[in-house]
């Protein structure tokens, strides 16, 4: 008999994690690697609405808010977006299903997928800490810079997007460590 989700505390956190992450992702974070002919004004709409209110320098720059120089010099983010929509965003609807029915088969997937995830996200962070602090001189410059409050901001909006990755590889890990020795692969709770 399978447990509900709600008593699967753990599995509730990824479900509900995966499920809130597919809107942004379809909506922003893939919109620097998509046909600019095919995005919808009301996308770029919102990804501008996003940018001025935040000063996002990873979405900013990516989407070429500060130049065409500045968004080649994002490939490394743009590579990082490529994955997020050829496995991430699978990862989400297949994950979500399979945490729901209590699929152990899902494990190894989420387990790359955490790694993986987690991996591509500390950059970011990393990007976001170390952007300049907004002053005069970057701002007659067209350069990239947050102030003291958006970096905060960003940096705890960002943050989950790196733990709960975090938290999931080493939880797969362990749960996989479980199945191993009692021979349970592929089958439910």
């Amino acid at each position: 008999m399978v447990a509900p989700l709600t008593s699967r505390r753990w599995d509730l956190v990824y479900v509900i994690y995966f499920i809130t992450h597919i809107p942004p992702t379809l909506l922003l974070d893939l919109q620097s690697i998509y046909p600019k002919e095919h995005v919808p004004a009301f996308m770029s709409d919102l990804l501008r609405s996003y940018f001025d209110k935040l000063h996002d320098p990873l979405v900013g720059r990516a989407a070429g808010f500060y130049g065409e120089k500045a968004a080649e010099e994002m490939l490394w983010l743009r590579t990082f977006m490529g994955l997020e929509a050829i496995f991430q965003l699978p990862v989400f609807f297949i994950g979500a299903y399979c945490l729901i029915k209590s699929m152990r088969s899902i494990y190894p997937i989420l387990l790359i997928y955490g790694a993986s995830t987690a991996t591509t996200t500390l950059p970011c962070l990393v990007y976001l800490y170390t952007t300049p602090n907004t002053d005069e001189w970057t701002q007659a410059n067209n350069v990239p810079s947050i102030t003291p409050q958006e970096r905060l901001i960003l940096l705890s909006s960002y943050a989950p997007y790196f733990l709960i990755p975090l938290v999931m590889a080493v939880d797969m890990a362990f749960r996989l460590g479980r199945t191993k020795k009692t021979g349970k692969a592929g089958k439910k709770d």
